[in-house]
């Protein structure tokens, strides 16, 4: 599969198998990030997205991971450090089986959100202390990419140095670390909760809690699905003024999967 269109009618039928499985075992979830930009802003994908994102409870995500092996369409498995030690994050992926013609580059992105600490300052101290922990597991386990000729070159030296002191670092006791960091406060209400696996600092997303669970339903790509109640003010927090779409040459889709030609 090399065309968007492709690619996002495939991240579709996975959304759509995903969301079947979390209504028959009543598992609350929500659009998220891209996807949920592009249902606000767009009825469907932004044009220029390729992959899908949702995000759960923790308790839902792994009620979530607990049932879908028996019920997730044979086209599809799931992807994350429970099934796959070395596979880099803490968040969980639907993919491609990777047979035959169901061999997709397509997938959904499936984020749990775990209790931060009450006050700003510890709350901020638990978000930077699981984002750098991810950044080390990321650059422990993923070769980095060439380095690019954009002009930051102080980024690429950071990212050298770093990659050069976890180069030692055990894998999976990063895992473990970060993970211990995220579900510090299972089990017992916080007030807020935040995405601390993501690997990217502004899809942390910290939320009151009653603001999470207060979901509608919203048109994506012809089918209803759940969506925050105040979807403005998650989309401002991630992209500001989120209904005005990027300059147009900045619409590409950004894993590099396909290459599509402006709308």
């Amino acid at each position: 599969m090399s065309d968007l269109a492709g690619l996002q009618r495939e991240a579709l039928a996975m959304l759509l198998e995903f969301d079947r499985i979390c209504r028959h075992h009543g598992i609350a979830y929500q659009l998220a990030a891209g996807s949920l930009l592009g249902a606000a802003r767009h009825g469907g994908f932004v044009p220029w997205d390729d992959d899908i994102d949702v995000c759960l409870r923790r308790a839902a995500y792994e009620r979530f991971l607990a049932v879908a092996p028996a019920e997730l369409s044979p086209s599809y498995r799931l992807l994350h450090n429970g099934t796959e030690p070395g596979c880099g994050f803490l968040y969980c992926k639907i993919v491609s089986r990777g047979e035959g013609e169901a061999n997709s580059p397509a997938f959904v992105d499936v984020f749990p959100f775990d209790g931060v600490e009450s006050g700003r300052f510890l709350a901020g101290l638990q978000m930077w202390t699981a984002f750098i922990l991810m950044q080390m597991l990321f650059l422990r386990q993923i070769v980095p990419a060439p380095a690019s000729p954009a002009p930051w070159r102080m980024r690429r030296l950071v990212r050298r140095a770093l990659t050069w002191i976890v180069a030692r670092q055990d894998p999976h006791r990063l895992a473990r670390w970060l993970e211990r960091v995220a579900r510090w406060h299972e089990g017992r209400p916080t007030g807020h909760i935040a995405c601390l696996v993501s690997g990217r600092l502004r899809y942390c997303q910290i939320r009151a809690e009653r603001d999470f669970d207060d979901c509608i339903e919203a048109a994506f790509e012809g089918h209803d699905f759940p969506v925050p109640r105040r979807f403005d003010t998650v989309l401002r927090r991630l992209y500001g003024d989120w209904r005005v779409p990027l300059p147009v040459e900045k619409r590409q889709p950004h894993h590099q999967i396909v290459k599509s030609d402006p709308p």
